[in-house]
Order: structure tokens, then C-alpha cells, then sequence
């Protein structure tokens, strides 16, 4: 959900946008018709930004900086626009301010889709770089084993219980993931295969090689 939030947002964005320039170059007849809805697409960019925001919040550690930044910029330009709208009496300093925040809202909206799709590019070849090496568990003595890997946009931490040379729990610690829950799974399938690298959930290719990488940099730590 947090992914069609966020396009909803951004395409609520666009209409605000493509508005205040229609509006400032004259272009009347797109203007008048714009201006219609013009307040409720505004509260319902708010709205959806603000849902996306909560939806997204506990995944934004693994976000690039810009990113995060961008987007809070946005929301928080927008809010105070409209909050300044119903107080500021004053029709042309109320101009005035909404050229600044508007100004500042395409500003953030270039930076938040740049930082974003170099963002989720490095992640893509994070998780196309990820090469499991296979573990023979006959060399692995008992022992619990907690280790980590981060692509980015996932980012798995795990403990892996290993006796007798049979890996007896996988225990997920950590999973920062917008789309790849169903691959929680596979720590279940690995015990039942007693391998790290098994086959990946569908639907969830990345999280699960995320998570089975993780799994071979615990054992690895041995």
C-alpha cells in the first residue's frame, strides 16, 4: 500500500502543480477547469500523504537521505499552505506565499523522484551483485549465529541455530521490507530443506535472497 499511496500522492501533486502554472501563464481555460476541484484535490494530497508517510515510516531507515527529507519537505509545504490559506486575510500576500511553498514543493518533488530512482537503481544492483556461496553444514559446529545483510531497500537480520550439524531454527530478528513480507517464509524452508539456499517465494525474490544471504553471513561468522 505504501507504494500506491505514494503514486496517488504524486499524481495529486502534478494536478496542484500543473494548476499553479496554468494559472500563471494564463492559461485560462485550463485554469478555470482546474480550479473547480482545486481544494479537494488539495486536502486530498494531504490526506494520502500523510497515510503514505505513516505506511512507509518503518521502512525509511533504508531509504537514501534525500529521499526521506524530500518527501517530510513536501508534506510539510503543503500543510502549511493550506493552514496559511484560511488564515492569511491578505489576498496578495496569500500570492506570495503560495508561490514560495509551491515553489518549494516542485523543487522537492524533482529531488524526491531523482533520489528515489537512483535509490531503487542501487538496490536492484545490490541485489542482482548477491552470491551465496553455499554452506556445508557438516563443517559448522553448534552454535547460535546472528548475522545481517542490507540491500537497501531490504535489509535482513537473522539468528540461525545450528546442532548436530543441522540447522535446527532460523529466527528472523529484523526485516525492513515494503513488499516482501510473504518471503518470511523461507526461514521455515530452510530448516525443512536444512539448506541456506533454497528457492525463493514467489512474488518476493528479493527479500528472500536478502534473507538467505543473511543466513550464510551468520553461518559464515563461524
Amino acid at each position: 500500500m505504501g507504494i500506491v499511496t505514494g503514486y496517488v500522492s504524486l499524481i495529486l501533486l502534478l494536478w496542484l502543480l500543473i494548476r499553479f502554472v496554468a494559472r500563471k501563464l494564463h492559461w485560462n481555460k485550463v485554469n478555470r477547469v482546474l480550479s473547480k476541484s482545486h481544494k479537494v484535490v488539495a486536502f486530498l494530497f494531504i490526506g494520502i500523504s500523510l497515510v503514505h508517510f505513516a505506511l512507509v515510516l518503518k521502512v525509511l531507515e533504508g531509504r537514501h537521505i534525500l529521499v526521506t527529507v524530500s518527501g517530510v519537505v513536501m508534506l510539510a509545504a503543503g500543510i502549511l499552505m493550506t493552514v496559511l490559506h484560511y488564515i492569511i486575510k491578505d489576498r496578495r500576500l496569500g500570492r506570495k506565499i503560495h508561490l514560495v511553498f509551491s515553489t518549494v514543493m516542485a523543487v522537492m518533488l524533482v529531488v524526491h523522484i531523482v533520489a528515489y530512482v537512483v535509490d531503487f537503481s542501487n538496490y536492484l544492483q545490490a541485489v542482482k551483485a548477491i552470491q551465496l556461496e553455499g554452506i556445508d553444514l557438516n563443517m559448522v559446529e553448534d552454535g547460535t549465529y546472528v548475522g545481517e545483510y542490507d540491500a537497501g531497500y531490504v535489509y535482513a537480520k537473522v539468528r540461525v541455530t545450528v546442532d548436530h550439524h543441522t540447522i535446527t531454527n532460523v529466527d528472523l530478528l529484523k526485516h525492513l521490507t515494503e513488499r516482501g513480507k510473504p518471503a518470511e517464509v523461507i526461514a521455515d524452508t530452510m530448516v525443512q530443506k536444512q539448506s541456506i539456499e533454497v528457492d525463493a517465494v514467489s512474488g518476493a525474490t528479493n527479500s528472500s535472497r536478502v534473507i538467505m544471504k543473511a543466513c550464510e553471513n551468520a553461518i559464515a561468522k563461524k
